[in-house]
């Protein structure tokens, strides 16, 4: 009996005078190094370290594989924003001290920013399918989405670009930017493997210009995006073969 007694006094002592030290060396320790395959993507994208904290905010990435795994929590990341983005602006479209046509700036704003959540939910599909000129377009149709977003705001209310609106701006295009560096990466593997990959498979990474209006349908999928502007190397989406490059488009765009 006394020595169970001296037992549990040993204990207490313990737990006492050493766990505020374990808790302290354990709250202090630094996080964990990004993993190898996590460092060598982004590495290739034009902002490592946001790119790294990107990532490695989601516990996810632990598990990923391949680069296409990081490709689609990159996706992933950008299609919560572009959908807490929304909301945002929908709330604040109904708020009654605001002016009329800032209202309607906010309701054009929750729009966009939905337009560019649904695009990103295209471009995971996508990016299942191993898609990846279809996933580039995707993100670079949400990048356009929210900068369409900021230049209707102050087109139709007269005033300036709240600063939240901005900040969430700048945020969903830092996101896309770094998911189009990822989906990039795919396509150079794959043409790398293959000598002759699939056509419908193969990244374009000409830059794709878009128009604000009107909205069109994806022949493929039936999902809206915006008109693509007919210029030279633009993609063509109306072309029979997906993913066909055209050196004149014809006037329906996608």
């Amino acid at each position: 009996m006394a020595s169970f007694l001296y037992s549990l006094l040993f204990f207490f002592f313990f737990f006492f005078f050493f766990s505020p030290f374990l808790t302290c060396s354990l709250a202090s320790s630094p996080p964990p190094s990004p993993s190898s395959l996590i460092q060598s993507t982004c590495s290739l994208t034009s902002n490592y370290d946001f790119c790294v904290a990107t990532l490695q905010s989601d516990p996810h990435s632990l598990k990923a594989n391949d680069v296409r795994s990081l490709s689609t929590i990159a996706v992933k990341m950008a299609s919560a924003t572009a959908k807490s983005t929304s909301k945002y602006a929908s709330a604040q479209a109904k708020n009654a001290t605001e002016a009329a046509a800032v209202r309607s700036g906010f309701r054009t704003c929750a729009e966009k920013y939905g337009n560019a959540g649904e695009a990103l939910r295209s471009a995971l599909d996508s990016l299942a399918g191993e898609n990846y000129d279809y996933a580039y377009v995707h993100v670079s149709a949400a990048q356009e989405y929210a900068s369409a977003c900021g230049r209707l705001f102050q087109r139709s209310s007269g005033v300036g670009y709240p600063d939240a609106m901005a900040e969430r701006e700048a945020d969903l295009k830092r996101l896309c930017g770094t998911a189009l560096d990822i989906i990039s990466q795919l396509g150079l593997k794959m043409s790398e493997s293959s000598r002759s990959p699939p056509r419908d498979r193969k990244i374009r990474t000409e830059r794709v210009s878009y128009r604000d209006a009107p909205y069109r349908r994806d022949f493929r999928r039936g999902s809206r995006h915006i008109a693509a502007e007919c210029t030279t190397k633009a993609l063509c989406w109306n072309c029979k073969e997906p993913g066909h490059v055209a050196s004149n488009c014809p006037n329906e765009g996608i």
